[in-house]
């Protein structure tokens, strides 16, 4: 185990993770449950803190998936990269007439 390493909130990234490609009908508890090897209450816990935290919702049949929030943060990682390559091509450009 390593020093730092908390069994909880490796846990919730396996959930994240099994959330993952469910944004339209999303999956069920026990699914989930199932694919991170935890319980079907363990796993309704882990969904409900990470939808108190807002990164998963509940949809009305029950099912779960990530909610709007990950992909706002997918797109502030892919707008930052975007930013950091406009200003290598800056330089570059610069640079290239030297």
């Amino acid at each position: 185990m390593e020093k730092y390493e908390c069994d909880a909130q490796q846990r919730l990234l396996k959930v994240i993770d099994a959330l993952v490609g469910h944004e339209v009908d999303g999956v069920s508890a026990k699914d989930i449950a199932a694919r991170t090897g935890t319980s079907s209450a363990t796993a309704f816990r882990d969904l409900s803190n990470l939808q108190l935290g807002g990164w998963a919702e509940q949809l009305e049949d029950g099912g779960w998936r990530l909610s709007v929030n990950a992909a706002k943060m997918l797109r502030r990682i892919n707008d930052g990269i975007n930013s950091a390559l406009a200003r290598v091509n800056s330089a570059r450009r610069m640079y290239q007439d030297v």
